[in-house]
């Protein structure tokens, strides 16, 4: 928490500092301190992305994040019938699974390339990535949304032993910390008014009673 209000100071510190080489920049009619302003406004904005993404997912393990309804494709849908549910419901990556075992990945661009090259009838399994990272429901959470950056990476299968159990997604993170923020934004009000439940009327700010139901004694 410390690390993310620290990261969050020098952001904004940062970003204001972009702000005034910008003006700077367009009274001057100087191209170069307007480049400057840019770069710097980005950067403090992605570290501040990066530090509160940090602090929502450290010590989180997969399980948390992770989607546990999804479709999967067995080794003998075709491609008709991964555009089928692509079309049908909000899943954009299927996993190709045989005996419970996930054998390959078929994420929406390949599918959509591969009916410009392939057809409707060819088996998914066929062009299925078969190149992914898979993780495992207790991974810590902040080191593999890490890795799924680095690797350019959307979706990442879950694995208990050979068993596909769920499928972790940047959505689904994003989610989790927008979740998780509110939840945090609102702890200190709930604890306020616990503690204002247990103080007596005549000593309460807001003079309201202290429980449902009572009523104040002169």
């Amino acid at each position: 928490q410390d690390y993310a209000q620290a990261t969050q100071t020098a952001a904004n510190v940062g970003q204001a500092m972009a702000i005034l080489f910008g003006l700077i920049g367009i009274v001057w009619f100087n191209p170069i301190l307007l480049f400057i302003a840019l770069f710097v406004y980005v950067g403090a904005q992605q570290e501040s992305q990066q530090a509160m993404y940090r602090t929502f997912t450290e010590g989180t393990p997969v399980r948390q994040a992770m989607m546990t309804r999804f479709v999967t494709l067995s080794v003998d849908d075709t491609l008709s019938d991964a555009v089928d549910e692509l079309l049908a419901g909000t899943d954009h990556d299927f996993p190709v699974v045989e005996n419970g075992g996930i054998v390959g990945l078929l994420r929406r661009k390949k599918l959509i390339q591969s009916l410009s090259d392939h057809d409707e009838k060819t088996p998914a399994a066929e062009v299925a990535d078969q190149d992914f990272f898979t993780t495992e429901p207790g991974a810590p959470l902040d080191e593999v949304f890490q890795q799924m950056n680095a690797e350019d990476c959307s979706t990442v299968p879950v694995v208990d032993g050979d068993r596909l159990v769920g499928l972790l997604t940047l959505e689904n993170v994003g989610e989790l910390i927008m979740v998780s923020s509110a939840l945090e934004s609102r702890a200190p009000s709930s604890a306020r008014n616990e503690q204002l439940s247990d103080v007596p009327l005549h000593d309460r700010p807001d003079g309201a009673p202290s429980s449902p139901g009572s009523t104040a004694v002169p």
